[in-house]
């Protein structure tokens, strides 16, 4: 969990709370756990939702997004034109992680008015 922590904030300390089973599907089928961190050092503190992925402790795809919207968000202050942020915030938000489509195995436990609204 740490060496997660110190790839946005490297030498910080770290606080660890309790682990959660279970992923939102955005972060995939291999996610199985996540954990709020809290890394701090003498100027910042920065707080992560790391995730459990393949069995190990990472950056999730979900948590490394709104690092980069973050940043994006950060160098909005001078960096760019309002056209230019726009553009670069709608190509950001077309990245977001998206959960898989359901197998069509599934499509069976749609209701029918669930499947009809879907399809307008």
């Amino acid at each position: 969990m740490q060496s997660a922590a110190f790839e946005v904030l490297p030498h910080a300390f770290v606080s660890i709370g309790t682990v959660v089973t279970g992923c939102p599907c955005e972060d995939g089928a291999m996610c199985t756990d996540q954990v709020w961190v809290m890394a701090a050092d003498k100027k910042r503190a920065v707080g992560l939702l790391l995730s459990r992925i393949d069995g190990r402790w990472e950056i999730g795809p979900v948590q490394r997004w709104w690092l980069r919207r973050e940043a994006l968000d950060a160098r909005f202050t001078g960096d760019y034109s309002y056209g230019e942020y726009k553009q670069a915030e709608h190509e950001l938000t077309l990245e977001f992680p998206a959960c898989e489509a359901l197998p069509k195995a599934l499509n069976r436990f749609v209701s029918p008015a669930a499947g009809a609204a879907a399809k307008e």
